[in-house]
């Protein structure tokens, strides 16, 4: 049985007159919406009898404490006062984040190292260049003189010519290597940011916790999250061979947290928590006659224009497991199945299938010959 918790208090400063458990915490389950999404995180901790404080830490910044909900599953166990603060990163005491900031002033040092050497190879040239203006001045005068040294030039020009190209394929090399070194960097810098949450702080949480006697429970711990979202996509796809037409409707998923979400239970939700409560007050419309749309292009029309049957056909896939889809009054929610990861990345998408319906098709081949060469593969539902 589930104990709902007592209204959360928002206090600026941790209380530190408690000895605390500190609660290691996953996200287990997020509940995505249109705008938003309930993150789920659970932890389990054993409890002596009495009053205990267990500390939820690393959580992001900016949570809302009206929308934080925290359930201990053991029926046994009270939740009492809940608490939040902000809190700055720790990364001497955490081994991970310190291997990625060494790993980082290596990568940052062996660019400094290439700049250094592109630079060395360019101070050699412009050395060369005053060697060889100095040396033309001074061979030019002796030849004006008649005492000029063909053995001498010949010797002066190789050396130039070899110190010079050593010089610029050292440029070359190291200015080759440093795109690998800038992105061996960004690749570290990245993971730091998801490591630390993208900030330098985090959010603390203690809450009070009365147990009966020592029991052993898991807490689970919902707060709503800004930036991410779910929207709808629909794709046909032909499989030429079997004549079936599959319409599918696809989720497309992105979201841009302080946190990855790996190894999850997904559900997406057609309604919108975030939403307006009311409907608004109505404004004056103006009314005029209809005027109806221009005809969508027949079917005929858009092969002609040159979509080709490469571009058209989607040969049968490898079936997915199948999404439960639960139908409210008033909203519609699937079930992803298994356990999914979604990045948290600002350019990433990830779809999966959510619903999809088969129709038998005739499949013609289309052709206009005073019009080119060209074959159109078009299908007709049965």
């Amino acid at each position: 049985m589930y104990r709902q918790s007592l209204p959360i208090l928002l206090l600026l400063s941790l209380s530190s007159a408690a000895i605390a458990i500190d609660a290691s915490s996953r996200i287990d389950a997020v509940a995505l919406y249109p705008s938003g999404a309930i993150v789920t995180r659970v932890a389990s901790v054993t409890l002596p009898a009495g009053t205990s404080t267990v500390r939820f830490t690393g959580l992001v910044n900016g949570l809302d404490p009206e929308r934080i909900q925290l359930r201990a599953v053991a029926g046994d166990v009270e939740v009492g006062q809940v608490r939040i603060a902000s809190e700055q990163q720790r990364d001497a005491f955490n081994a991970e984040i310190e291997r990625l900031n060494a790993e980082i002033r290596t990568a940052e040092q062996r660019i400094v190292v290439i700049d250094d050497a592109v630079k060395s190879a360019e101070l050699r040239l412009k050395f060369l260049d005053g060697l060889a203006q100095g040396y033309s001045k001074e061979a030019w005068y002796g030849s004006a003189q008649g005492a000029a040294d063909i053995n001498s030039w010949r010797q002066a020009l190789a050396l130039l010519e070899s110190a010079s190209s050593d010089a610029y394929a050292e440029i070359r090399k190291q200015k080759a290597s440093r795109p690998d070194a800038e992105r061996d960097l960004s690749v570290l810098q990245r993971e730091l940011i998801t490591m630390r949450g993208g900030t330098l702080s985090s959010t603390v949480l203690e809450v009070s916790l009365r147990a009966e006697r020592a029991v052993s429970t898991e807490l689970r711990l919902e707060y709503f999250q800004n930036g991410a979202t779910w929207s709808p996509q629909y794709e046909a796809r032909l499989d030429s061979d079997a004549g079936r037409l599959r319409l599918v409707q696809q989720a497309s998923v992105e979201q841009h947290t302080d946190e990855a979400w790996n190894n999850i239970s997904l559900s997406l939700s057609t309604s919108d928590p975030s939403g307006e409560l009311s409907p608004g007050d109505l404004r004056p419309e103006f009314l005029d006659l209809y005027d109806p749309p221009a005809a969508a292009p027949a079917l005929s029309q858009i092969l002609a224009s040159g979509v080709t049957a490469d571009a058209m056909e989607k040969l049968a896939v490898t079936a997915n497991r199948e999404v439960t889809a639960r139908v409210g009054n008033y909203a519609v929610t699937y079930e992803i199945p298994g356990r999914v990861s979604v990045a948290n990345g600002s350019d990433e998408k990830q779809f999966f299938d959510v619903s999809s319906f088969d129709a038998e098709v005739n499949l013609v081949t289309r052709v206009i010959p005073r019009k080119g060469e060209r074959a159109y593969l078009a299908a007709r539902f049965v």
